[in-house]
């Protein structure tokens, strides 16, 4: 079974809608999320709805956390996304049972998820390669367990 994996919509509506298109098109039944829905765009709400609709997994990015939490190293156009966003999602006084839905599921995000031989993961700074002294400090990616049991990032175009 091919996976499609999404991460990084920031709140894109547009960008997010196109790819679910070719998602289909292309006949794909399971997406991953791999965070970062939140943050930065204008429709927040709307790219929730639509990744806890389709997502078979859906991770807490750093975004996901900043809102629900605390900021932390963020710089100050991001910091001002994230207020925006704190008010579109968890403010809107006429439908309170929405923000609160809104609050739940970031709350109840996981940091990682596994496959088959796989690890999904948003973000870590540090992550055990193979040895105790070796360490790869990454981004965001998908590790796939090989036959000599050693984690290696994928490429975009590799399939799960």
């Amino acid at each position: 079974m091919t996976d499609a994996i999404i991460s990084d919509v920031h709140a894109n509506w547009e960008a997010l809608s196109k790819v679910f298109e070719d998602i289909d098109r292309r006949g794909i039944q399971s997406v991953l999320c791999l965070g970062d829905v939140v943050g930065y765009g204008p429709d927040p709400d709307l790219c929730l709805d639509l990744v806890r609709r389709r997502c078979s997994v859906y991770l807490m990015g750093n975004h996901e956390e900043a809102l629900i939490g605390s900021p932390v190293g963020f710089y100050p156009l991001a910091r001002e996304a994230l207020a925006l966003t704190r008010r579109r999602l968890f403010r809107p006084w006429w439908k309170p049972w929405r923000a609160l839905g809104y609050r739940r599921l970031l709350s109840s995000l996981p940091r990682l998820a596994h496959r088959p031989q796989c690890l999904l993961v948003h973000g870590l700074s540090l992550i055990h390669i193979s040895e105790p002294t070796r360490l790869l400090s990454i981004s965001y990616a998908v590790f796939c367990l090989k036959k000599n049991k050693q984690l290696r990032p994928t490429t975009p175009t590799d399939t799960l």
